[in-house]
């Protein structure tokens, strides 16, 4: 599991269920405390958290983010800071925390931007008149920057 690139990782958390998750990630963390590699080590500890998280162990899941805290800071990989950052930012927030969760996405968006990436919840914005198409296929526009019919009044005496 430490050696999915990150994106997988998240991928697998969201679609598979939480007991199998937990098994894997502890597993995962055993293997990255075997190879002695600090930003692995760090790496699992987080994937578990969030494993933990899911799973609603809160009180385990701030462990191992605690846990998983100085490792990517110490080898200065700004993504995986801004990942942590998010991720107990969420677990701040769904403890009924305000304050505390909006800096931690306040510090993840910055570290986001000093590594030179966007923010996974921030998107670019579509240009007016387009539509968000799969492939080159393009629905029919009914309008000036309006991709779906506009609402019309229905004929009176039909029920809504």
């Amino acid at each position: 599991m430490c050696e999915l690139p990150r994106f997988l990782r998240a991928c697998f958390a969201r679609r598979c269920g939480t007991t199998h998750l937990n098994v894997l990630f502890e597993r995962s963390l055993a293997a990255a405390a075997r190879l002695d590699d600090p930003v692995r080590l760090a790496e699992a500890h987080s994937d578990l958290g969030f494993a933990r998280y899911k799973a609603g162990r809160m009180a385990e899941a701030a462990a191992a983010y605690e846990a998983a805290g100085q490792g990517p800071a110490r080898a200065g990989d700004a993504p995986a800071e801004a990942e942590l950052a998010m991720r107990r930012g969420y677990l701040s927030w769904d403890a009924g925390r305000v304050e505390e969760p909006l800096g931690l996405f306040r510090l993840a968006q910055k570290l986001y931007e000093q590594a030179g990436r966007r923010a996974p919840h921030t998107r670019p914005r579509r240009r007016p008149g387009r539509c968000s198409g799969s492939g080159t296929a393009r629905k029919r526009h009914s309008g000036p920057g309006r991709c779906w019919p506009s609402r019309t009044p229905m004929p009176p005496g039909r029920p809504v």
